[in-house]
This record gives structure tokens, C-alpha cells and sequence, in this order.
């Protein structure tokens, strides 16, 4: 009893000390204050990269002024059965989890909101048909947007009212009959405005932040794959009122994002619509504000399949923070290595939040 509530006593002191301690830090001396971002590395052949030395890493801002890489380390990630089965840990890993790594999750998010009828059937038909080949998707999720703008799960990580896992074989193997049930059950929600493009904007960026909130508390690396026709950028009317731009909330569900740790890889549903105009334009936005991959009609399995290697060759790197830089704006930044034939994927750029605020997430 004394020893817990010792620990109690010094986890307190630590909330109220350590945001403090990080804007002394940054406030003092700015130029050792350190941010982190995520990124990962493949090969010439799309294979992951997993032995990158600190030397080899270089991050520069949007002027190219280099910004000196502090620590890099890699993110390993395990996979669902082994998690369960308790693997031993590799020589100098420490974890309190029994299980040693947490595994790596793909979530599929099939946009029906935002997508007519013909869409929406070749969508689901791409994704039962990527879906269907796996041998093994112990660590795939899939959720619908639904006409209504809600979320609802086809097949979702164990948590209280989610669905669950059918006992025998893997899910997927029932996937064409989970997928019609689904849509059957979509199909009776009445639909939201999505003739106003503002109100049709808002509500897509809102449900991705809210499934982006109830994902981020898995552990583990996390991805999304969102399968859509897309939000534009820019809706132009025949007459009147200027052009409406989405850049804004485009940037916010960036930041979001990016605040979660949960690259976005978006496969673009092509469709042609008079008024509407560079819809593919925000996607590829969107991919390269998290760390994701852009992907044209018919790619799914391709994405699936790209998502599940980078999570092999994912890094946890710290680079140096410039002076001044708690402005709360995004900043452009580049990161990339000096091995040839390798090529880093990592978000654009960061949010320059203030340090006391990513102290105080952080805890």
C-alpha cells in the first residue's frame, strides 16, 4: 500500500511537472527542444527497409534548411496471433504487455455517403474481391460510411457492441454475406443533405475524426484506407457566389490525423460530375498530409497490401525544433534518406503546436 500510493504521489507530480518542464525546455533553449514524426522505407521493389542507420536519415523544412535527426528507431510490429500466443521478446526488448509486440491493424473505411449507386456497387465488389484472397485478415478491419454519414461496422476490434469475430476460420471467408448484410442494413437509413457540399464536407471530415478517436486507442500501428469518391477542394456554382474551398477542414483532419499516429491511404473512386472539381486532387491532399499512399479505381488489395509492408518498415524519428516554432500553423517538411534506392514515406509536414500542449497530449 505504501508503495502504490508512493507511485501514485510521483505519477501527480509528474502531470503537473513534465508539460512545464517541456516549455522551459522550449522557451530556454528551442534549438534542443525536439519534435517526433513517423515515417517508413521501401526498397526500389516496394519491399520494407527495416535496417536504416540515424546517419542515413535526413530531414529538411521547406526553405532546405536541414534539421538535425536527434534519434530514429524502428517501430517493430507483431500480428494478432502472435500477440495472443505470448511470442518471446527479441534480445534487449522490454514490454509490459504478455505478449511482447503489438500488432499492426488496416482499417477499411467503404464511403457510401459520398458515392451514387453504380460506386457503390463496384466499391464493395472490389473490396469482397480484395478481401476474399487474404489468407488471413486477423488484423483488418472494415466499416462503412453509410448515406446517413454514421459509421457502422462490418467487422470491428473487440470492444463492447462491436462485432466480432465469427468462431470458425477467418472473417473474411464469410465477407460477400457480411458485406450484403451491411449494405441491406445501410440501405434503410435516410440519407443526409449531400446537395449542400458544405454540409456534405463537414459531416465526411467529422466521421473520419471519429473513427480516427475510437481507432488511435488500439495499440499498435494503425492505418486507414478509405475507399471514396472523394471530397473536393474547390465547388464551383453556375452563377453567383464564389467558388466554396474545403482547404481548411482538408488541413485540420490532416493535423488530426497526423495527432493520431494513422496514415490515410485513399482509393479514388472515379466519377465525372458537373460543378464538382478536383476531388482526386483533395485525396492525394489527404495521403500526403498523413504519411499515406494515393491509389486510383480497382486498388484496394494493392493498398492493402502496400499498408501491411510499410508497417514492417515504419520509424519513430526526433528532429530538432526551430526557433520560434509553437506558431500552431503547417509547416512544409521533407524527410529522406541518403541510401539509394530507398524511398521514405512520411507526412508532408507537421502543425507547429505549442510544445507545453504535446507534453501534456503525450501524458
Amino acid at each position: 500500500a505504501c508503495r502504490a500510493a508512493i507511485l501514485l504521489l510521483m505519477l501527480g507530480a509528474m502531470e503537473t511537472l513534465l508539460p512545464r518542464l517541456v516549455g522551459q525546455i522550449s522557451q530556454s533553449n528551442p534549438e534542443h527542444a525536439v519534435r517526433t514524426l513517423q515515417f517508413s522505407a521501401t526498397d526500389a521493389k516496394g519491399q520494407p527497409v527495416a535496417d536504416l542507420r540515424l546517419d542515413e536519415i535526413q530531414i529538411a523544412d521547406a526553405d532546405k534548411h536541414s534539421r538535425r535527426v536527434a534519434f530514429s528507431r524502428l517501430v517493430s510490429s507483431g500480428t494478432a496471433a502472435a500477440a495472443s500466443r505470448g511470442d518471446p521478446l527479441l534480445p534487449h526488448e522490454l514490454s509490459n504487455r504478455a505478449s511482447g509486440q503489438p500488432p499492426a491493424y488496416t482499417l477499411i473505411l467503404l464511403d457510401l455517403f459520398n458515392a451514387n449507386f453504380a460506386v457503390r456497387g463496384a466499391a464493395s465488389e472490389e473490396i469482397i474481391r480484395a478481401l476474399g484472397k487474404l489468407e488471413s485478415a486477423e488484423n483488418i478491419f472494415l466499416f462503412l460510411l453509410a448515406p446517413d454519414a454514421s459509421l457502422v461496422a462490418i467487422h470491428a476490434w473487440a470492444t463492447p457492441g462491436a462485432m466480432t469475430e465469427p468462431s470458425s476460420g477467418s472473417w473474411t471467408r464469410q465477407i460477400r454475406d457480411l458485406v450484403d448484410q451491411g449494405m441491406r442494413k445501410v440501405e434503410k437509413l435516410k440519407h443526409a443533405d449531400s446537395v449542400d457540399a458544405n454540409i456534405r464536407a463537414n459531416l465526411t471530415y467529422q466521421a473520419l475524426r471519429t473513427l480516427g478517436s475510437r481507432y488511435t486507442a488500439l495499440p499498435g500501428q494503425k492505418r486507414i484506407i478509405w475507399v471514396t469518391r472523394g471530397m473536393p477542394l474547390t465547388v464551383i456554382g453556375p452563377k453567383g457566389p464564389p467558388p466554396m474551398v474545403f482547404q481548411t477542414l482538408l488541413q485540420q483532419t490532416g493535423a488530426d490525423f497526423r495527432g493520431f499516429g494513422i496514415p490515410i491511404y485513399t482509393v479514388h473512386q472515379t466519377i465525372r460530375t458537373t460543378g464538382i472539381a478536383e476531388s482526386a486532387e483533395a485525396l492525394d491532399s489527404l495521403a500526403a498530409l498523413t504519411g499515406g499512399r494515393s491509389f486510383e479505381n480497382e486498388a484496394v488489395g494493392r493498398a492493402i497490401t502496400d499498408a501491411q509492408k510499410d508497417a514492417h518498415a515504419t520509424y519513430l524519428a526526433g528532429y530538432d525544433a526551430a526557433d520560434g516554432d509553437a506558431d500552431s500553423k503547417f509547416h512544409e517538411l521533407r524527410v529522406f534518406t541518403t541510401r539509394k534506392g530507398v524511398h521514405v514515406l512520411a507526412a508532408n509536414g507537421y502543425t507547429a503546436e505549442p510544445l507545453e500542449e504535446i507534453g501534456q497530449s503525450a501524458l
